[in-house]
């Protein structure tokens, strides 16, 4: 940059004042160039550039660059926090297994209004298609080409894939195999075997091993058959990739099921839930080790022996003792000088100093006191994050029972919008395929299955039922639920679903059967106990001796 004169003259005599000047007329400058994003609006804020923001470099363009190009950075530091993190593995798992609930139980809700059928007859084929679907989903051979989990397992095992890598695939293949009555197999594919081919064709819209159409619907999933950078201990093979058609070509069947969570227009593959607070944890977990050291170290009553004068003799004989220890000659014994004293700490010591030595005793500043009071505040920030309540996210519901159940109720309206998620995206297209093989194998009879959609749609109607939050105080919760029902504000069937055990229209035939067992016990003659106290039989036949 060429100099004017008086910048010259000032470099010679007042090179700081110099410095200074040309510093403003650059921060001017900057403001120049950048002015349209400041003094209105957001310009005064966010998007404007003083003091605070002048150093705040942000760039972003569209979902495939701004996530695809950094996805397998974010997938292998998300893996290797749930392989090393303690909380972030503890986090993962609880969102999964209460999202899934140990496997969502399918309870068919056939439409019978519209197919004009009665409720009696909509309620026999409810239960003869949960009976069949029963004997596919509880036995791994029959649903998992692999053999290896029930679909109920399955979907804890999808949900988390999807937390930790960003998103999970699933082929739906159809294979005969014996002792399984249903042909529909499922097959979990890891996120990282969907990538891009060796040589693609540049005239195609591929990424993230993801061909979509002009319109951005996917075409075809690009899967390798091993991992290129992955250590093979299984069958030799060469490294090659298949072209699955999203859709077939004559029925337009789902071939593949893509799950992940859309957070941007245009966004063909996700990202781990942990990419927003990775450095945060990992930087956690690097502290908390540290913390632990310290510690470990502090615990170590160190004492050091302070020599005035040292021997060489001494030097020589700390230096053979280390030799021994590396080579592993600890057993020899070697004559220790006449001035080398055995030091050692233990209760009760009483030990005699050589001449010219002294103690001094390490003093360590471990544990740090501000160490719990610190993580805390990191963990709420992480708990926001995530979406979970610090309190839910480490168990430790030490406040009020209204606190403690906000923070649940919280917890749980994020784990009920991932169940919905899970249902609309992986429990309910399987349940349909399954549902369509076992109709075109006469295993249910449901008039106009493969005619109309819409008719379809009114047979394959469902509710999947999971786990219910836990309840602090089972009392108030069915209080609550009585005046809820008594006002019409709820139904049995939600409430039972909710904080019971099953659907309701399973309990109620129990219930029957219970209460008339439980009359035939009371009309009872004889005296009936259980344990020391006496049952109601037993009063009402001393009343009626009276």
């Amino acid at each position: 940059m060429k100099q004017s004169l008086f910048n010259k003259i000032l470099y010679a005599v007042a090179p700081s004042y110099l410095a200074k000047r040309q510093l403003a007329q650059m921060q001017s400058n900057f403001l120049a160039l950048y002015g349209q994003n400041s003094g209105t609006g957001y310009g005064n804020h966010g998007a404007g550039y003083n003091t605070s923001t002048m150093g705040w470099g942000a760039y972003s363009t569209n979902a495939d660059s701004d996530l695809i190009v950094n996805r397998d950075t974010l997938v292998q530091r998300s893996r290797d926090l749930f392989m090393g993190s303690s909380l972030a593995n503890g986090v993962l798992k609880d969102i999964a297994q209460n999202v899934a609930g140990g496997g969502l139980t399918l309870k068919s809700s056939i439409n019978y209004e519209y197919l004009g059928i009665s409720n009696e007859e909509a309620k026999a084929l409810e239960k003869k298609i949960e009976f069949e679907f029963d004997l596919w989903a509880s036995k791994s051979y029959c649903c998992d080409l692999e053999a290896g989990n029930s679909f109920y397992d399955m979907q804890t095992l999808v949900m988390l894939s999807v937390l930790l890598s960003g998103d999970v695939f699933i082929a739906m293949p159809l294979k005969e195999r014996k002792n399984s009555i249903y042909d529909l197999k499922l097959k979990i594919i890891e996120a990282d075997r969907i990538m891009d081919p060796n040589n693609k064709e540049p005239n195609k819209n591929i990424l993230g091993g993801i061909e979509l159409d002009d319109d951005g619907a996917p075409v075809a999933y690009y899967l390798v058959n091993q991992l290129p950078y992955a250590q093979n201990y299984g069958k030799i093979q060469p490294t090659l990739w298949k072209r699955i058609p999203a859709f077939g070509s004559k029925t337009g069947r789902r071939n593949i099921l893509h799950l992940f969570n859309v957070e941007r227009p245009g966004q063909r593959r996700g990202i781990p839930i942990l990419s927003p607070v990775m450095e945060m944890f990992k930087q956690l977990t690097r502290y908390t080790e540290a913390e632990i050291m310290s510690a470990i170290v502090a615990s170590s009553f160190s004492v050091f022996i302070k020599k005035v004068n040292p021997t060489q003799a001494t030097f020589d004989q700390v230096s053979q003792n280390a030799a021994q220890r590396m080579t592993g000659n600890v057993g020899q014994q070697t004559q220790a000088p006449s001035n080398y004293a055995n030091y050692r700490i233990e209760p009760g010591l009483v030990m005699e100093m050589n001449p010219n030595e002294s103690i001094e005793i390490a003093n360590p500043t471990r544990p740090n006191t501000g160490y719990g009071d610190f993580v805390d505040s990191i963990l709420k920030q992480v708990a926001v994050g995530l979406g979970l309540p610090q309190e839910y996210m480490l168990k430790n519901m030490n406040s009020s029972y209204s606190a403690s159940r906000a923070a649940i109720m919280l917890a749980w309206e994020m784990f009920n919008t991932r169940r919905k998620w899970l249902v609309r995206e992986f429990c309910q297209p399987v349940y349909e395929e399954w549902l369509s093989e076992a109709v075109a194998k006469s295993r249910v009879n449901l008039p106009g299955f493969f005619d109309n959609l819409s008719i379809k749609a009114a047979w394959s109607r469902t509710n999947w039922i999971g786990t219910n939050p836990i309840q602090i105080d089972p009392v108030k919760e069915v209080t609550a639920a009585k005046i809820r029902i008594d006002e019409c504000l709820s139904t049995r069937e939600h409430e039972a679903m909710k904080i019971g055990s099953g659907s309701f229209d399973e309990i109620l035939p129990i219930r029957e059967i219970e209460e008339i067992g439980m009359d035939k016990v009371r009309r009872t003659e004889k005296p009936v106990y259980v344990g020391t106290v006496k049952s109601d039989a037993t009063v009402n036949n001393k009343k009626s001796e009276r």
